[in-house]
């Protein structure tokens, strides 16, 4: 009679796998937290909580596979949720300050993080919507950081403080910042009608002799 096989679903495989090689290549420790909620995607989905085994997992690895036991290496799994990026922060700090992690590089690292998961979104988001079909020229597609232009034109016409929408892009000078802060078409018929007006009143004032003071 032949001995049956366990049967585990392709991701665990993929799981499992990944547990092995990790463990071959001299580190220390492994990091597989348990992941309650993920952030929500679609606007329309109902919610963004994970089955009860996908956030379970990392417990059955620990079970399954066991690699403290197994290669001395021990799999840390707190418990995180995406739902507010706030509290992930403090959940990872918790967990990492026994490291000797400080916040402000848990908050780095979340930040970076999200943006590139946001990058991965917004990518998948404008290749459905096809906004880049047919564009040849890199410099006209629409990417995730046109954003970043876009949010530094309108701070910058809203505001018209380009040292605060340097601090907010996190430029060193303002060179880069003024490269970002473009001024929209609007922008500019406005600037210069209001340069007409100042010429036109200051020409009726001063006897159709413009004035210019220093």
């Amino acid at each position: 009679m032949a001995r049956p096989q366990p049967i585990i679903c392709f991701p665990a495989k993929l799981a499992h796998g990944h547990i092995f090689d990790l463990a071959g290549k001299d580190i220390d420790r492994l990091f597989y937290p348990t992941v309650v909620y993920e952030e929500e995607e679609y606007a329309d989905a109902l919610n963004s909580y994970n089955c009860p085994v996908v956030t379970g997992y990392p417990d059955l690895l620990k079970s399954a596979v066991n690699p403290e036991k197994k290669f001395k290496i021990p799999l840390d799994n707190p418990s995180v949720s995406f739902k507010d990026f706030g509290l992930l922060k403090d959940q990872l700090y918790l967990f990492f300050r026994r490291f000797g992690i400080n916040y402000r590089t848990i908050s780095e690292g979340v930040e970076k993080g999200v943006k590139a998961q946001a990058s991965k979104s917004f990518t998948r988001i404008i290749d459905e919507l096809g906004f880049n079909n047919g564009i040849t020229d890199r410099k006209q597609k629409v990417t995730f950081h046109t954003l970043r232009h876009t949010y530094a034109t309108h701070l910058y016409e809203s505001t018209h403080d380009l040292y605060l929408t340097q601090r907010s892009l996190g430029h060193a000078t303002g060179t880069m910042t003024a490269r970002y802060a473009k001024m929209s078409e609007s922008r500019l018929r406005e600037g210069a009608a209001a340069l007409q007006a100042a010429f036109t009143n200051g020409a009726k004032k001063a006897g159709q002799v413009v004035n210019f003071k220093k």
